[in-house]
């Protein structure tokens, strides 16, 4: 959560106490359930809410399995009890993937992966596991991936929160499963559609297919098989939306759908009203098909009433590269030269000691030339903020994503106030990966006060001290820049 959200949540906690929010930390509310993004552990963290995981128990597509089989990333279902707006005890935590197979095609332009007829989208927030590069190109047709996921009907992909490279599929071997709308159902050959996924289930016996398969359930089909396209189901089981009765806390993450008005649009396959909620980070006007929100409210008659509405927003400025220096103090990293602030609602993650379960950790634990990934956005006096910020393995290699300030052809730029050096031996990439030249390369981007274009560079830095990203190929990495709008 960041700060408003926090106040804001606090001061709806003092008008429904009874309703989901809890009393003092001392006591539980009563049941709550959460549907959301895994961000950390130590105790669980989800939607901002740090559950204790201790006792829960963790099913995986229904297998009940160890709590550290769960994964940042994950979007998981908890239900439990909530202490306060920040804190809660989690009784059972479920999982399950989105679709699980072969990439089929990847679009580094778009950034999408094909997987079992699904297009998976991804973001700088996606967390990617089994990778070494971290981004699209690490992926290639006939690996093996899971993917979780936040579905964004209104753009017909799958948003994914975690993606795992598995290996190079092996087929007959390698475990596949896909969750969707059954369609084009065929009872006589044993055929359907799931997600669009051609699926043959003829050879599951009738006593172990969902009661009353129909058109339009949602189902997940597993099997080992996939040729020509089709994928053998071995497993089709029912995925029933989440029904909760009268008066039961739900807090639910998502992409807005089938958007009427503001009481009246669906998250995920949630139908919500927010005609009476308390926005953050923005107001009713900014709903649309597609946007990313987080819901809290109690169910009347199976539609969510929020009483508070999250839109979720990125930081326009990503950062990877060494620690400088901090001070926990004035609560600040310096970065590249540049000041980064952090706040009491900064998500600190270390993924360098604990990269399967990253925990939360606090300021004063980073140390000069950690590697750090963050997410930060501007604020009213032009400096930086940080979202979130993770530690991360060593690597010689600097990313940087912002909106560019300024230009110097064909030499320089400046992204997010720090600065990047181009040379003769730089790629220029257009947002859909296509070379250009350095002339064409500047001369297609923007700076104010036109609407600036975001770019991301790619390079190293010539020691620790250095307040510049050289994008030129020194210390034999090639440099990158690319349009990222």
């Amino acid at each position: 959560m960041n700060q408003q959200r926090r106040a804001t949540v606090a001061g709806v906690c003092a008008l429904f106490v009874l309703a989901s929010c809890g009393g003092g930390s001392g006591g539980s509310s009563s049941t709550t359930h959460v549907l959301g993004t895994i961000a950390g552990f130590g105790s669980v963290i989800v939607n901002g809410v740090e559950f204790d995981d201790a006792d829960a128990s963790v099913t995986v597509d229904d297998v009940a399995v160890s709590r550290t089989q769960l994964r940042e990333g994950m979007v998981v279902q908890v239900r439990g009890h909530l202490r306060n707006h920040a804190s809660g005890v989690a009784d059972a935590i479920s999982y399950s993937a989105c679709v699980r197979g072969p990439v089929t095609a990847v679009n580094a332009g778009q950034n999408t992966l094909g997987v079992l007829a699904q297009t998976v989208h991804l973001d700088d927030d996606s967390v990617l596991d089994g990778v070494t590069l971290h981004d699209i190109n690490s992926f290639a047709v006939g690996d093996a991936v899971e993917v979780s996921c936040l579905r964004d009907r209104a753009r017909s992909r799958l948003s994914a929160t975690r993606v795992e490279r598995l290996g190079v599929f092996q087929n007959g071997s390698t475990a596949m499963n896909i969750t969707g709308l059954v369609d084009n159902l065929d009872q006589v050959n044993g055929t359907c559609t799931v997600g669009g996924q051609p699926v043959l289930f003829g050879g599951i016996a009738s006593g172990e297919l969902p009661s009353g398969l129909t058109n339009g359930m949602t189902v997940q089909a597993a099997g080992l098989n996939f040729s020509g396209g089709l994928l053998t189901a071995t497993r089709l089981v029912e995925r029933a939306p989440l029904a909760l009765p009268n008066g039961r806390a739900l807090e639910v993450e998502g992409h807005v759908a089938d958007f009427v008005s503001s009481s009246d649009f669906m998250i995920g396959d949630q139908p919500v009203s927010a005609a009476s909620a308390d926005f953050v980070n923005g107001s009713a006007a900014d709903l649309a098909d597609g946007v990313r929100v987080e819901a809290e409210g109690t169910m009347s008659n199976g539609l969510l009433k929020a009483r508070l509405l999250y839109l979720r927003t990125s930081g326009s400025v990503r950062l990877e590269a060494r620690l400088q220096s901090s001070d926990p103090t004035a609560r600040t990293l310096t970065v590249l030269g540049r000041t980064i602030s952090l706040t009491d609602d900064t998500l600190l993650i270390d993924r360098r000691g604990t990269p399967t379960q990253p925990r939360r950790i606090a300021p004063s634990v980073l140390a000069a030339g950690d590697r750090l990934e963050i997410s930060a956005s501007p604020d009213s006096g032009g400096g930086l903020v940080a979202l979130g910020v993770r530690r991360t393995a060593a690597d010689t290699r600097v990313s940087l994503k912002g909106p560019l300030d300024s230009k110097t052809p064909t030499t320089r730029l400046v992204l997010g106030g720090i600065g990047v050096a181009t040379g003769a031996n730089t790629s220029y990439l257009d947002s859909s990966g296509a070379a250009l030249s350095a002339v064409a390369f500047y001369a297609s981007v923007a700076v104010p006060p036109a609407t600036p274009s975001v770019v991301r560079a790619r390079g190293v830095v010539a020691d620790l001290s250095a307040t510049e990203l050289d994008a030129t190929a020194s210390g034999g990495a090639t440099g990158e820049l690319r349009r990222a709008d």
